[in-house]
């Protein structure tokens, strides 16, 4: 097999170590781990001891006593706690208790007691504390029919509570969906929580017009600020090898655009993060269901990407609690991990926030006095949204090969069988973190050799612009550069970087 001529930038590279074996970087270092596991059981010894015996917690918000106590369940639950603990028992029971005492209000023709981040909050709880199968703590169990029925009305709420706008910036915009207080208009913060609260019903099984997902994406797409500088791309992503420390400028500019509030107001950390996580979760729903246009999915993608970059150039760790919103911490945690990045810009996103979080725990093991403020540290620390992807497999996802493969004599396979090995190492080098499956790094797809790059081009000629993205960003990851390629760019564009490409690693 000769090997193709690959120039000064990748060559060394391709003769380079680093193979099959490498361990994943540890995402902290031993004496950090050990500080945060035991910030994480002082926490959630708190967190239990806020709890009366019929479930309600004392806290610092007690007009929204279901909400509380659902949160607190969801965050005993991301320390390891179920439905078989009994604090999250009788949190659950009680959230259940004022739900359907208000549901039964409101079809008497009283005003709803309820809001968006009870209502989300209980359902992330209620599914939350069922996962754990088998003994396996990422597998959801099959809900009690009581318990399935909660929360098929709890998204029933949800879908009818939502708010509607016909009219839109941009065509793409119209007929949006998003949430927001009772008799007010919507905002990114309660619609960021009915979405998760939607996607928890979605994995437990709930029946529901999954529609106005994609209509919430669309509002979100149009709700995100227009222009942003360039920010050069870093390839740093959750779970790359341990050669990796920071990452390295890629070709590939974003432009750094956020979300505030309201659709018009000055982006912030906590709703950048959320808008992130709420086009992610939206996207990946609407494409398993067949929703998902190429016009939406590319600008849901761009959207990504642009957020990622703001909160690169804005995120902040170390500072006092009182300018860094642990409410915005969390959303932090669940865009990273759903986008899957180990940095954000140059900040070790969760290294940070962990040294940040021991540092400023108090004595009794809570965060300021406050019982939300400590449930989001531990929501943070436990990297709960990684938990959650575990369990999220359904039938909309397709099986994965479960086992790890030696590649030790991939490289000499016969054509046939090493197509069918770089489809499975191409599949778990672009698996998410905590997806089913084993993942594999860029050094392992090296190994393979040049028949590896050559799959690459292939790709970058695939008819789904998600394939040819990961394509090309596993290349610049390879070899450092793009090469004027952009999987989005029109096909005329993209031929002719193609043809770069095939003058370097193929030229026959």
């Amino acid at each position: 097999m000769r090997h193709a001529r690959v120039g000064p930038f990748l060559l060394l590279p391709l003769l380079a170590g680093g193979g099959p074996g490498q361990e994943a970087k540890p995402l902290l270092p031993p004496a950090l781990r050990q500080r945060v596991d035991q910030a994480i059981l002082a926490g959630s010894d708190w967190v239990r001891a806020q709890q009366a015996p019929d479930g309600s917690v004392r806290s610092e918000h007690p007009q929204a006593p279901m909400g509380v106590a659902s949160l607190a369940a969801l965050a005993l639950c991301a320390v390891g706690a179920s439905i078989d603990d009994e604090p999250v028992r009788r949190a659950l029971a009680f959230a259940r208790a004022l739900h359907e005492r208000a549901r039964r209000a409101e079809r008497a023709g009283a005003a709803t007691a309820l809001r968006t981040y009870e209502v989300s909050l209980a359902l992330m709880a209620a599914v939350a504390a069922h996962r754990g199968e088998g003994g396996d703590p990422d597998r959801l169990r099959r809900l009690p029919p009581e318990m399935a029925a909660w929360v098929d009305d709890l998204a029933d709420w949800l879908i009818s509570h939502r708010t509607t706008r016909t009219q839109g910036r941009i065509a793409m915009a119209q007929n949006q969906v998003s949430w927001g207080y009772p008799g007010g208009r919507e905002d990114h913060s309660n619609a960021q929580f009915a979405v998760l609260g939607l996607g928890a019903a979605l994995e437990a099984g709930a029946r529901f017009e999954a529609r106005p997902l994609l209509q919430v994406l669309r509002h979100f797409l149009a709700g995100q600020e227009r222009r942003g500088p360039e920010v050069r791309r870093r390839v740093v992503e959750d779970g790359i090898d341990a050669a990796a420390k920071s990452g390295y400028v890629t070709g590939t500019v974003d432009r750094a655009r956020g979300w505030g509030y309201l659709d018009h107001s000055a982006p912030t950390v906590a709703m950048t993060a959320g808008g992130v996580s709420t086009v992610i979760l939206c996207r990946d729903a609407c494409r398993a269901r067949g929703l998902l246009d190429a016009a939406t999915a590319a600008a849901a993608e761009r959207a990504i990407d642009d957020g990622l970059a703001w909160l690169g150039t804005h995120v902040a760790f170390g500072g006092p609690m009182s300018q860094w919103s642990l409410y915005g911490l969390y959303a932090v945690e669940r865009a990273a991990v759903l986008g899957r990045r180990r940095f954000l810009g140059t900040h070790d996103w969760y290294a940070r926030g962990s040294a940040q979080l021991t540092g400023q725990q108090s004595p009794d093991g809570c965060w300021g006095g406050s019982l939300t403020d400590t449930c989001f540290a531990l929501l943070f620390l436990t990297r709960s949204t990684a938990r959650g992807l575990r369990a999220g497999q359904g039938e909309d996802t397709p099986a994965v090969e479960s086992r790890r493969l030696d590649l030790g004599g991939a490289a000499g396979l016969p054509d046939r069988d090493f197509a069918e090995v770089f489809r499975l190492v191409f599949a778990g080098w672009r698996r998410a973190p905590g997806r089913p499956g084993p993942r594999y790094t860029a050094a392992e797809v090296r190994s393979l050799g040049s028949r590896a790059y050559l799959a690459l081009l292939e790709l970058l000629e695939d008819a789904e612009a998600d394939t040819r993205r990961a394509a090309i960003d596993l290349l610049c990851e390879l070899t450092g550069d793009r090469l004027g390629y952009e999987p989005y760019a029109p096909l005329e564009a993209r031929r002719a970087a193609i043809g770069r490409w095939r003058s370097v690693l193929d030229p026959r």
